[in-house]
């Protein structure tokens, strides 16, 4: 008689997919205004910039926080390609400090000073923004989405927060392109507890077949 090592096995089961139904989603915050609201998290994380040294810091969740530090300067501005220093610590009240194989640190809202790799250094907070981050379209050029209207958009419609974003949108109703240069303009979501492709994940296909993917990989 097998019948009550089954039963056994279906509530085993049913007690497992009650666990994982139960497992909270990491939250995720689609405004600065909502990232703020949820602590100071938000403005520690970013880059800082030296001389000959840059360093991004990652915003992981309850309170942690990532550091790399790249040498040259940061990514697209000085880096010299060489291997990265990485550190992890807890943010004790408005500040981080990190401590890891002769690296020390200390994180404020606007600044990162030091000393690693046998030598100080004071590193400031830099806003980066891409020098084609809202550029006018060229002449002739056919725009399928500027924040007003989904309508070229099969299925699309605006987010619901205001933002002139495009929430959804399967395919455009313009004519098929060929060979043509696309500009793109996205935001990504402050999602701290989320790990890899969680963190954001979005995408634009190329003539039915060619994912550009849309990730945050800041760090």
């Amino acid at each position: 008689m097998k019948l009550p090592f089954v039963l056994t096995a279906l509530l085993a089961a049913a007690s497992l997919g009650l666990a994982a139904v139960a497992k909270p989603k990491p939250a995720t915050y689609l405004t600065e205004a909502e990232a703020r609201a949820a602590g100071p998290d938000y403005d520690l994380q970013g880059e800082f910039a030296g001389d000959k040294l840059g360093a991004q810091v990652i915003a992981l969740g309850n309170d942690t926080f990532r550091v790399v530090f790249h040498h040259g300067g940061l990514p697209g501005a000085g880096w010299d390609k060489s291997a990265k220093t990485e550190i992890e610590a807890k943010r004790d009240g408005d500040k981080v400090a990190f401590d890891k194989d002769g690296w020390k640190a200390t994180l404020t809202k606007d600044t990162l000073n030091g000393e690693g790799g046998g030598a100080k250094f004071a590193l400031k907070r830099v806003h980066r923004v891409s020098p084609t981050l809202g550029a006018k379209p060229p002449a002739g050029a056919i725009v399928l989405f500027d924040g007003s209207s989904a309508d070229s958009w099969a299925g699309g419609h605006l987010d619901d927060l205001g933002r002139k974003l495009l929430a959804s949108g399967s395919k455009t109703k313009q004519a098929d392109f060929q060979n043509y240069t696309l500009h793109v303009e996205f935001l990504l979501p402050f999602k701290p507890l989320g790990r890899g492709q969680d963190r954001a994940n979005s995408g634009v296909y190329m003539q039915d077949r060619y994912e550009v993917q849309v990730l945050d990989s800041f760090g």
